[in-house]
């Protein structure tokens, strides 16, 4: 899903969507993969810079972000919270992901 963010080009660094998720490389790095060997993303070298590695979703990564899609909305569905109760919740999560990060 953190991939689908991105657009075609230029794809992310392995650091750049460490940080976006806000893990350290260390779970990363297995995560990636993990996703590589199930054949859901691709690392490739750079052409500007071969000692950097952009991730890019591979074919059965982009058809598993199209399944995905629908998968937010169940999730909202789910809640059966009223507009300003689910405004209320995502204030409230933005400000303890916020606060976790300033640590």
């Amino acid at each position: 899903m953190a991939l689908s963010r991105y657009g075609r080009w230029p794809w992310p660094r392995p650091g750049d969507l460490g940080a976006a998720l806000q893990l350290d490389s260390s779970t990363l790095f297995p995560l990636l993969e993990r996703l590589e060997v199930n054949g859901l993303v691709l690392r490739e070298r750079r052409a500007a810079d071969e000692r950097s590695v952009a991730v890019r979703l591979a074919e059965a990564g982009v058809d598993l972000r199209t399944k995905a899609r629908t998968v937010p909305l169940a999730i909202g569905d789910a809640m059966n919270l009223t507009s300003e109760q689910e405004a209320t919740a995502k204030h409230l999560l933005r400000l303890i992901a916020a606060n976790v990060t300033r640590g």
